[in-house]
């Protein structure tokens, strides 16, 4: 075995992938009454936006 001076084994974690159904990773939200759809805002996931037409609570489109 090499006789480096690091500790690890070459298994980095690094910065992953976004979690699915994060805004990261979602491209639109729907709304589920009027299908009405729009961007996801900065850090705030669909679920927890609500339909600028009808005030239902927006959910996730991926794709």
């Amino acid at each position: 075995m090499g006789q480096g001076r690091g500790k690890g084994q070459g298994q980095g974690m690094g910065p992953g992938r976004p979690e699915r159904g994060t805004v990261d990773a979602v491209n639109e939200c729907v709304c589920p009454d009027c299908g009405a759809r729009q961007a996801p805002s900065q850090g705030t996931p669909c679920v927890q936006l609500r339909c600028r037409n009808c005030g239902a609570l927006l959910r996730t489109v991926e794709g």
